[in-house]
């Protein structure tokens, strides 16, 4: 059971499904206390995805079919050329990217090679 030290401890429990999310640098959405939505119950990470999906500043260079095909393509090729994972499903936002996967490998060298594969 491999466990990951960033800015919390993480515990992926072996031949598990992950669910990332990652972010362009410069588009979190300014952080704002809203009421509303602790009261409704919804968890911290549908709040922040909500707003990044919402947010209108900041880069949006993922909404640009050419670069949103580069993340694409690094998806697959981290599944079938690197056998890093197996990839269930994925979606590129214009800000963010969501990806569903069993890692074959630990989650660091993952997302180390696929931030690094997609930036520029």
């Amino acid at each position: 059971m491999p466990f990951t030290r960033r800015h919390l401890t993480h515990w992926i429990p072996e031949e598990t499904v992950v669910f990332v999310t990652w972010r362009l640098a410069g588009s979190r959405p300014p952080q704002a206390r809203d009421l509303a939505v602790e009261q409704s119950g919804r968890t911290p990470f549908l709040h922040q995805d909500e707003r990044l999906d919402r947010e209108r500043s900041g880069p949006a260079w993922l909404q640009d079919s050419r670069v949103a095909c580069v993340v694409v393509n690094a998806l697959l090729y981290g599944e079938t050329v690197r056998r890093f994972y197996q990839l269930h499903a994925w979606v590129v936002m214009p800000n963010h990217v969501h990806a569903i996967f069993q890692p074959h490998t630990t989650m660091s060298t993952i997302m180390r090679w696929l931030k690094g594969r997609t930036e520029n």
